[in-house]
């Protein structure tokens, strides 16, 4: 029986996150067979949409302005809860 790291790693890396940095950065899209999703023009892996949507779910707090940023490569909505 698969250990739990083993799992782990084995989920990770099928989401696109690359073992060659112990699972801290992405592999690139050139270098990787998985499954990607394009969202508003952006392709990116599983894994990496998973991290986007962890970081702007309810994670973020509005600023000043009532509204949460989603950072350099997204929009700013007042959509939160």
């Amino acid at each position: 029986m698969p250990s739990y790291a083993e799992i782990k790693n084995t989920v990770l890396e099928e989401m696109g996150f690359d073992p060659a940095t112990n699972y801290t950065t992405f592999k690139s899209l050139s270098d990787y067979d998985g499954e990607t999703v394009t969202f508003l023009g952006s392709t990116k892996t599983m894994g990496e949409w998973a991290v986007h949507y962890f970081r702007c779910s309810g994670f973020r707090r509005p600023g000043p302005d009532g509204k949460v940023s989603y950072g350099p490569d997204g929009g700013v909505t007042d959509k939160v809860r």
